[in-house]
């Protein structure tokens, strides 16, 4: 495992900042100091995983990625630019996607000193502030009830601790996506939400700007389907473009056309279901079915007869654990419910979310690299699949203790479809308690 002296340095900070992030973030009202003190726990549980991690997944388990490894070589590469002064080269790399990310390591390990431990660290405490939003934006659409272990699984998600424990890219992919679902459904515009949300399509967008510029259409179409939502819609509209163009760039597409697109995703697709490997997808017919093959990817794959390795193996677990229990969940639900949890922004927001991955994923004929991208559809698989069941939970615990609100409930539920519901739904019902 390799460490240098700056990377102890930092340790100690992203420890002390651990609770200092829980603490701004979580509102104390909503989070016990109980549930605050354990979720600063598992933050330093985690932050003594990112710095063993090389002896845990590499030597343990003999998991390694040769993306890494890349991307640490052509640092140093970039780091001998910066030493020698040749500073035209070094922003040459100065482009959306792998470059940028290269760039950044360089700069990272040349100016502070540390190693590849210190930037899984960083990656690390990235995605477990994505996972503290990520929490206060359930808080939002959840009955005030007492919070209890639900927050915990969202924030310590078993496939994004994994994968953004690694010196890649995922872990400032997460934080970013959560910065941008935070601008679903605003009551009202502010400065600070410009500021996050306008990070977010930044961070993502110098990164992957395919990948976030889907989420950030997403919370666009939610928002333009909501009133009083022009302004943030029209802000995000503008943004846009600058990310879409990004992402022509990375795949050097001179004319930023959908035919383009298309073709260059079916020419990648072909050279991934070529390769020999277990872990490859091979199309009937050569080719993967635009939607059908990505929405499979998203919700079924890897079946458990593919599975050949420990990753795999998590991947498939986590992966059908989730389909199954969304569609347990939504089957279950009477009409009115459906009707309900669809009017709900994030749940729109989800939706559209899955479309989106449901066609990016029809490009990756791998199996390797689809658990490895999923977990930036994690925010949204969650949403679909846990909410419904904290919400019906929550309600249920009303119906029951809370005297006269069974009553209530009634009558909003006798509301439902007309003007009146919405201004007085089960779920206002709750909150105006």
């Amino acid at each position: 495992m390799e460490m240098h002296l700056a990377d102890f340095p930092l340790i100690l900070v992203v420890a002390l900042a651990i609770p200092v992030l829980v603490e701004l973030t979580l509102d104390h009202q909503t989070f016990s100091r109980n549930l605050r003190h354990q979720i600063m726990l598992g933050g330093w549980i985690w932050l003594t995983y990112a710095v063993c991690h090389v002896i845990i997944s590499g030597t343990l388990f003999g998991i390694w990625f040769t993306d890494e490894v890349q991307h640490n070589l052509k640092a140093q590469d970039i780091m001998t630019l910066i030493d020698r002064g040749r500073w035209d080269e070094v922003w040459a790399f100065a482009e959306p996607g792998t470059n940028a990310w290269q760039l950044y390591l360089a700069l990272l390990y040349s100016f502070t000193g540390v190693s590849n431990t210190g930037s899984t660290i960083i990656n690390m405490f990235f995605a477990f502030w994505g996972g503290l939003i990520l929490v206060r934006e359930f808080v939002k659409i959840l009955p005030p009830v007492h919070l209890r272990s639900w927050p915990l699984l969202v924030i310590f998600f078993p496939s994004v601790i994994y994968w953004c424990t690694w010196n890649l890219k995922e872990g400032f992919m997460y934080w970013a996506i959560c910065l941008v679902i935070s601008g679903v459904g605003m009551k009202k515009l502010t400065a600070g939400d410009i500021l996050r949300v306008g990070t977010g399509i930044l961070v993502g967008g110098l990164l992957r700007p395919h990948i976030i510029a889907g989420w950030a259409l997403a919370v666009l179409g939610v928002n333009l389907l909501l009133k009083r939502r022009a302004p943030l819609a029209l802000a995000m509209l503008i943004v846009l473009p600058l990310a879409i163009t990004a992402m022509s760039s990375v795949a050097g597409i001179e004319e930023p056309t959908a035919a383009g697109g298309l073709d260059r995703a079916y020419q990648q697709a072909a050279i991934l279901s070529s390769r020999s490997g277990g872990s490859t997808i091979h199309y009937e017919g050569g080719r993967p079915i635009l939607f059908v093959s990505g929405f499979e990817s998203l919700f079924f794959r890897p079946y458990p007869w593919r599975v050949h390795s420990l990753g795999l193996l998590l991947a498939c677990v986590e992966t059908w654990t989730m389909t199954l229990l969304m569609i347990w969940v939504w089957l279950k639900m009477p009409p009115q419910q459906w009707r309900f949890f669809l009017k709900m922004p994030h749940v729109r927001l989800a939706i559209l979310a899955c479309l989106f991955f449901s066609l990016f994923f029809s490009f990756l004929a791998n199996e390797g690299l689809l658990a490895r991208q999923r977990v930036q559809a994690v925010p949204a698989l969650m949403i679909l699949a846990i909410i419904p069941v904290l919400y019906t939970r929550a309600q249920q615990t009303w119906l029951r203790t809370v005297p006269g609100f069974a009553s209530r409930y009634q009558v909003a539920e006798r509301r439902s479809g007309t003007q009146k519901q919405r201004n007085h739904s089960p779920q206002r019902e709750f909150h105006g308690l």
